[in-house]
């Protein structure tokens, strides 16, 4: 499965300050980075979009966890589902066969 937007790593802990990539320092500018993704992906009509998320960055930003229960919840909130890549690879492997 591919995945979407930003490396999460990379808005947070300045990978990419040289190439000019957006930085974000908090769990506000993160959540409105990770939002585009899902949006682009909603526009495009992908099957999925896939966040880059590292449980020990997520943490150290947001010990809370409230991105992700906030992108969560506005995921929701647009009546889009959730779903494991297991899941997304039954379905699209099923559609694949099915053609």
């Amino acid at each position: 499965m591919p995945a979407h937007g930003w490396y999460e790593n990379v808005l947070k802990w300045g990978g990419g300050r040289r190439r000019g990539w957006p930085r974000v320092h908090t769990t506000e500018e993160e959540l409105a980075w990770h939002w585009k993704s899902v949006e682009r992906g909603r526009a495009a009509r992908l099957l999925c979009v896939s966040m880059i998320w590292h449980p020990w960055s997520l943490g150290r930003l947001d010990p809370g966890a409230v991105m992700p229960a906030a992108l969560f919840s506005r995921v929701r909130d647009a009546g889009m589902t959730f779903s494991t890549f297991e899941d997304q690879y039954g379905r699209t492997s099923r559609a694949s066969v099915a053609r």
